[in-house]
């Protein structure tokens, strides 16, 4: 069940997020679990708080871990307006978690591979950035501080650099219609 990926990326209009109420939490647990950047060498620069994963990118199955159920009532009205921007009756939500990219990281030209990522949509809903962040897909900057929520088409060539001296942290998302 393959899905329309856009050639780079598409902006998304949904609600803001008030990233304050939810900064304690995430700093709290930023690296509390750090599958992804254990076994990704593009994420080392990185540290996460995982709420939903799957441990095979071949299937379309996640589970719930960590602060899930703390962190969603933050989030729900923006997966309510991300459906509806698709037109989803039944969207389900496989990877969700916050990625932090610290000052002077980066995150090198990668593409994300297995079955699952070309059957979702990969939305990032930039919590934290500045003009001084870099995000580049397939050879074109995205503009994270005009719309905050862009799909990527993550099966492409992307990469970022924070060349600020402020952490960025973005929401990501893999979601498809059930």
């Amino acid at each position: 069940m393959q899905i329309s990926k856009p050639n780079s990326y598409r902006v998304l209009n949904v609600p803001s997020i008030d990233f304050s109420e939810m900064e304690s939490v995430l700093y709290r647990d930023f690296g509390t679990n750090s599958v992804r950047e254990d076994n990704f060498q593009a994420h080392v620069d990185t540290q996460s708080v995982v709420i939903k994963f799957t441990k095979n990118f071949d299937v379309m199955e996640g589970y719930a871990l960590g602060a899930y159920d703390e962190l969603f009532p933050y989030i729900e009205h923006i997966l309510s307006s991300i459906a509806k921007e698709y037109g989803y009756e039944d969207m389900r939500v496989l990877r969700m978690l916050f990625v932090r990219l610290g000052s002077g990281g980066y995150i090198p030209p990668h593409a994300d591979g297995g079955v699952s990522f070309h059957c979702t949509h990969r939305i990032h809903y930039a919590l934290k950035t500045n003009e001084d962040v870099s995000f580049v897909v397939n050879g074109e900057e995205l503009p994270f501080m005009e719309h905050p929520c862009i799909e990527i088409n993550n099966v492409k060539e992307h990469s970022v650099v924070n060349n600020s001296k402020e952490d960025r942290i973005h929401m990501i998302m893999d979601l498809y219609n059930g």
